[in-house]
């Protein structure tokens, strides 16, 4: 599988705090604007200068945004540059960003980045943020510094976070692979068995652990399932259907393990209840569902006052927990649409939610929001203003200390199982460091390299310069399957290519044929998958006992699809 070079530290006791949310912000967000677009300074402390600021002229681009410099000589530093991807901190006790901290990710590959899972440890001492790009990175926030300590970096886009109850392991989803770390050295413990699985493809979107016993439930929005995964022996115990023609989107596990809620995504009406007591009875576990009446939902949270919350669009809507049936009561947000209430979080006292509003801007302030509710009364009690385009939510307790995790730090030895991929531990803070030797598990994710750095990896392939083509579109009609690869690849690999390649280009001449920016933004978000879905493949064919492609073929592959992947990004589709 893959070794790790690895830096531990002792879990200290630190100060309680107060409780504090963690919204995880992609690039596309508006940044910094007026005055502040004048000087040479970060004004909104997220590692960037100027950026979000409007073009004076053609924009900068590339390395360019990554610097202090006014590069092209219009007078402005690091006009037309996108916002960064960053993690923005709320007070809950005032309702107010105290902090918005930049993630590992620099210029040009934060182009391409979005968080798309967070979750905070059960003991409230770290933060832990996965995101899309190639190289996947995991990042590890300090909750008493609020500044990022750790990065890792899997080898493949991720998905989605999930911390056990006792702080010790992390569970992070890519596309088709779950992968098991130790949350306190960052170790990679090997994957998720998921070879029984009967499924010809995966599109895992979300995962969360249940506070009680040892499972995690992942959503697989391609086979509409949800997949149980016991956390002791890391395999697959069943995996539920949800539904016709549903596609599991979001998950929510309430205090005591007894109930899963599951938002079926745009295409349903409907949320999933799962009873866990019933898996392996041979019983249905999904007890009800429960509907407000339309399409959308999206986020999904349980909050300890006996209901659990559903993001729909521009209102909150109520499951009472003990009926499973859909509440009177309704909570609906203000300002101009439109709105996608896309994700949710709670404090651990159940007083205060917070949703994650994707697709509002403010008119006033130009700036995106996190809407903040009184869940005593179910009334909103502030928009709170957000540099960058919010997608993901987390609340983290107040640190306690918890019972030291089993292990010491270890350094195993490294082997090459994927070339191509790499898998990187920076560490950004000094620590004690002690070797081992811990033997690896096998597993069926994508497989990668692991290395000690502390810079960021240095890629394995040189890409082709995204001016090879105009638009992604233009990059994706040009290219056939047959030509990823120079040399004749695996039959089933080049169907998937294949299947990919149309369903990115479908995607992206939606995107363009609609003047609806939240399609648009979805359209293209969708292309751009695909093609990381592609990636993500011939990595895992790189590694196949029957007809497995080389590594060559396999960079081949990575530079085909590259431009395109690089076009989306900067929206030039």
């Amino acid at each position: 599988m893959l070794g790790l070079i690895l830096l531990a530290a002792a879990r200290s006791p630190r100060d309680a705090h107060a409780f504090k949310a963690y919204v995880g912000n992609a690039v596309g967000g508006h940044g910094e604007g007026g005055i502040q677009c004048t000087n040479a300074v970060d004004d909104d402390g997220n590692g960037f200068v100027n950026d979000g600021c409007p073009a004076v002229g053609p924009p900068e681009t590339g390395d360019q945004c990554n610097n202090a410099i006014d590069d092209d000589g219009d007078g402005v530093v690091n006009d037309g540059c996108p916002t960064n991807p960053s993690v923005s901190v709320i007070d809950t006790s005032t309702n107010a960003v105290v902090k918005t901290l930049a993630l590992s990710h620099t210029f040009p590959d934060s182009y391409s980045f979005s968080p798309r899972g967070i979750a905070a440890a059960p003991d409230g001492g770290h933060v832990f943020v996965v995101g899309d790009e190639a190289d996947g990175p995991v990042d590890v926030i300090d909750t008493t510094t609020n500044t990022v300590v750790n990065t890792s970096f899997l080898g493949a886009q991720l998905m989605g976070v999930a911390v056990t109850p006792d702080a010790c392991s992390l569970y992070v989803i890519g596309s088709e692979f779950i992968e098991h770390l130790d949350a306190t050295t960052y170790a990679d413990l090997g994957a998720v068995d998921l070879s029984a699985l009967p499924y010809a493809a995966l599109a895992f979107q979300d995962i969360v652990v249940s506070p009680v016993g040892h499972r995690a439930y992942v959503a697989d929005s391609y086979n509409g399932v949800v997949h149980v995964i016991d956390t002791q022996t890391d395999s697959v115990v069943t995996s539920i259907p949800t539904g016709a023609e549903t596609t599991p989107l979001s998950l929510a596990v309430n205090a005591d393990g007894s109930r899963v809620y599951v938002s079926l995504g745009d295409s349903s009406i409907e949320v999933a209840v799962i009873d866990p007591s019933l898996i392996g009875t041979g019983m249905d576990p999904v007890i009800a569902t429960a509907t407000n009446g339309a399409v959308g939902n999206s986020g999904v949270v349980v909050v300890p006052n006996g209901f659990t919350y559903v993001g729909l669009v521009d209102t909150l809507w109520l499951i009472d927990d003990a009926t499973n049936m859909t509440s009177a009561t309704q909570i609906q947000v203000t300002g101009n649409p439109p709105h996608d209430l896309f994700k949710l979080g709670v404090t651990p006292d159940g007083t205060k939610l917070y949703a994650v509003d994707y697709s509002f801007v403010d008119s006033a302030t130009n700036r995106h929001a996190v809407w903040a509710v009184d869940t005593t009364s179910n009334t909103v009690v502030k928009e709170i203003p957000i540099d960058g385009t919010p997608i993901v939510i987390t609340v983290a307790p107040t640190h306690t200390t918890f019972p030291a995790c089993g292990a010491a730090s270890t350094t195993t030895t490294t082997s090459t199982t994927a070339p191509g991929a790499t898998t990187t531990s920076s560490t950004h803070a000094a620590a004690t460091t002690t070797s081992t030797t811990v033997a690896t598990p096998t597993t069926t994710a994508p497989a990668h390299t692991t290395t000690t750095s502390t810079t960021a990896p240095t890629p394995t392939t040189t890409l082709p310069p995204v001016e090879t083509c105009a638009t992604a579109t233009v990059c994706l009609e040009a290219l056939q399957p047959s030509d990823v690869c120079t040399e004749t690849i695996n039959p089933k690999l080049l169907t998937a290519v294949r299947s990919k390649l149309n369903a990115a280009l479908s995607a992206l001449l939606k995107a363009k044929g609609t003047s609806n920016p939240k399609k648009m933004a979805r359209f293209a978000k969708k292309a751009q998958t695909a093609l990381h879905v592609i990636d993500t493949k011939a990595a895992k064919f790189a590694t196949v006992k029957k007809d497995p492609i080389s590594p060559t073929c396999r960079d081949d592959i990575t530079q085909a699809i590259q431009p395109a992947i690089d076009r989306i990004a900067q929206g030039e589709l």
